[in-house]
């Protein structure tokens, strides 16, 4: 229950108070009497819809305890942070699911005891810079789900990279692209059938990029024994097309 009003039959006094009371009773005692200081027990459900308005009470409040503590909390990143007072009070092991954070509060926000899921939201850029981060934090299966913000926007990593981020590449929803560098002849091969891969760059010699694509170079074209780039995309029917000088085509 969300408390909008309260109202002077509701006053408590503070020696009144000296037991635990509801929300709804603590916010009607404080609206009139705002130096009191109030312990608040109370449903989950009924303190979660009125953490906001409990947070500018926080310094009158001395405990909150939950009836039923083993029900999770829900908050976007921005207002978890903006509970830290008022969750300080707690004596109850409070639980939440955090959404909407950047990919640099995401490590942060896994190893907090209090955190029992979160979400990232963020730009590719900065998904990108922290997937290692993501990918080694502690608790790694706290993290449900990562949303990119601009998901047109391909983001670049190399063949390595890749291999070594799957599991938090492997969170990634929605559309999104990713152009893969230094990628070896068969390691790219093995793209074909991702659908958010748009182009690999391939690092390898002439005669390994022949044998597992397929592709072989123009007549009277120098053939190189030793590594060199090769372009490759993704086409609508999931084959690799390799080329020597530009990328093109989609994925679709």
């Amino acid at each position: 229950m969300a408390v909008n009003s309260v109202s002077a039959s509701n006053y408590y006094t503070q020696a009144a108070l000296s037991s635990p009371v509801s929300v709804s009773v603590a916010l009607a005692a404080l609206k009139v009497n705002p130096v009191a200081k109030i312990q608040i027990s109370d449903s989950t459900e009924n303190i979660s819809r009125n953490l906001d308005t409990l947070t500018k009470y926080a310094n009158n409040l001395t405990q909150i305890t939950q009836l039923d503590p083993t029900q999770v909390m829900k908050t976007t990143s921005t207002q978890f942070s903006s509970y830290t007072k008022l969750l300080a009070k707690f004596t109850t092991n409070y639980q939440f699911n955090v959404s909407d954070a950047t990919a640099t509060l995401g490590a942060t926000l896994a190893a907090n005891s209090h955190v029992s899921s979160l979400s990232i939201k963020d730009t590719g850029a900065n998904v990108n810079l922290k997937l290692n981060t993501l990918q080694t934090m502690t608790n790694p299966s706290k993290l449900s789900q990562i949303v990119l913000t601009n998901p047109s926007v391909p983001m670049s990593m190399t063949a390595a990279q890749y291999a070594a981020n799957s599991t938090a590449l492997s969170k990634m929803v929605g559309n999104y692209n990713l152009s893969i560098t230094g990628a070896d002849a068969a390691t790219a091969i093995g793209y074909a059938n991702k659908q958010f891969i748009k182009s690999v760059s391939i690092l390898d010699t002439a005669a390994n990029v022949e044998t597992f694509t397929g592709f072989t170079e123009p007549s009277g074209a120098l053939f190189l024994p030793t590594p060199a780039i090769w372009v490759a995309t993704v086409d609508a029917a999931h084959t690799l097309a390799v080329g020597t000088d530009s990328v093109a085509g989609s994925n679709s």
